[in-house]
């Protein structure tokens, strides 16, 4: 298997328990636990454990070059835990329409 296939394996699941994570803690009832920050910290440190490990036990760093270390694995999950905690909080399950297409509808006249 190659690191490309290892890498997508990794990520579908680290991507949907760090969304299902945010959405858990933003859902919250305790005020102090429902903060943005706190869900997103919350989400990314999920998606940074879930895939460090499956990196690591299918072996991504030996994939990737025979000789590396194991924290190529881990900085890989971390990088993707990062993407989930900045950028894509909660993006897995969120249900809103796109709102802008591209090319825009063409209007009748």
């Amino acid at each position: 298997m190659g690191p490309v296939a290892i890498i997508f394996i990794g990520l579908v699941p680290a991507q949907l328990a760090g969304a299902g994570t945010y959405v858990k803690i933003k859902d919250s009832s305790s005020p102090r636990w429902g903060r943005e920050w706190v869900a997103a910290s919350a989400g990314g440190l999920a998606t940074t454990l879930v895939a460090s490990l499956i990196y690591l036990s299918l072996g991504l760093h030996k994939q990737l070059f025979p000789q590396m270390s194991w924290g190529a694995s881990v900085f890989m999950g971390v990088c993707w835990g990062i993407y989930q905690g900045v950028l894509g909080r909660g993006r897995p399950f969120r249900r809103r329409p796109p709102t802008d297409f591209w090319p825009p509808p063409m209007e009748g006249g």
